[in-house]
Formats: C-alpha cells, sequence, structure tokens
C-alpha cells in the first residue's frame, strides 16, 4: 500500500499536541531508512490515548 500524508493533514487531523516529530540523526550506523528518518522528522507520529508514539515497553 502507497499512500501520502503531509504534515497539514496530520496537524489538521491531530492537533499540534497529538503529532509527535523525531529528531533526525545522521549517524553512518543509523539503521533507519532515509525515507522514515525524513518522515519521523519531517510529518511526524500521531500521538493520542489510542496510538502511542513513544510508549515504551513496560
Amino acid at each position: 500500500m502507497s499512500f501520502t500524508v503531509s504534515a497539514d493533514e496530520l496537524l489538521g487531523a491531530f492537533g499540534l499536541t497529538g503529532v509527535v516529530c523525531f529528531p533526525r540523526h545522521e549517524e553512518p550506523d543509523s539503521r533507519l531508512d532515509v525515507r522514515t528518518a525524513d518522515f519521523l522528522s519531517g510529518v511526524g507520529l500521531p500521538d493520542d490515548e489510542y496510538f502511542k508514539s513513544k510508549a515504551g515497553v513496560g
């Protein structure tokens, strides 16, 4: 499945406090694909009661 989500669409759906953007680490040993790192730092992930983007294992 392939689709496009923009930062504006995500902010419109979840609001400013409902989106988490992640810092982009450009380290040689990074295991993230460049496209994934771009998405996480530029668009972010929703974070609400149903989807916890920074939830810990515990």
